[in-house]
């Protein structure tokens, strides 16, 4: 029911499909024209009404990966793993450009064979990072919601309180990794200055090259992390000096020593 643009439905707003990364507004008059005949049924449905140079596989595989194309009995994890047999059932391969014949536009779903695999749903975790991607934003939770009471329990500072703690105190912090720029200095060495928020705010931390170079790989966007670190008082605010680095899975934040 999106429109191009975000639009009030009751007591809340309908996301806008512009604003979902590598949709354009040729692929959305177009989704929204046919759905003027009737609502798309399902992903097979959908995939055989709209044009196919304008909803092209990546936009097929960008309005799945926000959410924008719920079906019943369909997940996402198995629209992306049957997009390529339901495009080829229905004469749309990512090359193609050609229509759909008559014949093809009669085609039911049981008579093409393009019934989706039985999968599982992408984990919850994942579901996020595909909305943050293809967004720009959480929008059904945020990747901190399952750490909040261990973030607690374990001694942990939010960062909106960090103005208030004293310049230099050793802290305890956690959060999502948001940016990540890798510095070169001038011995050659790498370090790293990076963005970590939280649910009350948001701060700098710098890793220096030693702690650099024993956490770099396993670095990955938005992945949950736990920092030991001083606190530093400075002009332009605050920002943390770190010490030790953890990233998390799936396992409780143990103190870091």
């Amino acid at each position: 029911r999106s429109q191009a643009s975000f639009s009030p439905e009751g007591a809340g707003i309908r996301f806008g499909l512009l604003s979902i990364k590598n949709v354009g507004i040729g692929a959305i008059e177009r989704i929204i024209i046919e759905r003027k005949s009737g609502q798309y049924r399902s992903l097979f449905d959908f995939c055989r009404r709209v044009n196919n140079q304008l909803v092209n596989k990546r936009v097929l595989e960008s309005l799945i990966k926000a959410g924008a194309c719920n079906f019943p009995d369909s997940n996402r994890n198995q629209m992306m793993i049957g997009l390529d047999r339901i495009l080829e059932k229905v004469g749309r391969r990512s090359t193609a450009h050609n229509q759909l014949s008559l014949m093809d536009s009669v085609i039911t779903e049981t008579e093409s064979g393009a019934k989706l695999p039985s999968l599982p749903e992408f984990a919850p975790s994942e579901l996020l990072l595909f909305e943050k991607e293809f967004l720009g934003v959480y929008l059904t939770g945020h990747p901190l919601d399952a750490w909040r009471e261990r973030f607690a329990q374990n001694g942990i500072t939010p960062i909106g309180e960090l103005e208030e703690e004293p310049d230099g105190k050793d802290l305890l912090l956690g959060g999502v990794v948001t940016e990540w720029r890798v510095i070169n200095t001038k011995s050659g060495s790498q370090m790293a200055g990076c963005k970590l928020e939280d649910l009350t705010g948001g701060v700098e931390v710098i890793v220096f090259p030693r702690l650099y170079a024993t956490v770099k790989d396993n670095y990955q966007p938005d992945r949950v992390v736990v920092i030991k670190g001083k606190l530093e008082h400075q002009d332009e605010g605050v920002k943390v000096l770190a010490s030790q680095l953890r990233w998390l899975e799936s396992e409780a934040p143990r103190p870091l020593s």
